[in-house]
């Protein structure tokens, strides 16, 4: 099992009502779609449709003295890729989980 193309996978999937989830704009091999199912199905209470936030973790970003940010492009995505992540960032900005940033540190 590949951990960071599942995870990754199960982190820009929305379930539907039957508590499946949505996997066809994945990369995932119909195996690792199986399992996904089965991990749902063993852990129910782990995953939710809502993403959520949590207070017992604070997280920074120490930088090196004197560092200076560096320009680099976006990633590019495909139209429906790139839908897919627009909607989830803004779901996110919505529901206060992420802000916006107005570092000069960019993040392709």
């Amino acid at each position: 099992m590949q951990h960071g193309k599942i995870s990754s996978a199960i982190n820009q999937t929305k379930l539907t009502v039957e508590n499946e989830p949505n996997l066809i704009n994945t990369d995932l091999e119909e195996h690792q779609k199986k399992e996904i199912k089965e991990l749902i199905h063993i852990f129910p209470d782990v995953f939710n449709e809502q993403a959520g936030r949590t207070k017992k973790l604070q997280h920074r970003i120490n930088l090196v003295p004197d560092a200076q940010a560096y320009n680099s492009p976006p990633f590019r995505y495909a139209p429906a890729r790139k839908q897919i992540i627009e909607e989830n960032l803004k779901d996110m900005l919505d529901q206060g989980i992420i802000s916006p940033s107005a570092s000069p540190w960019p993040s392709p």
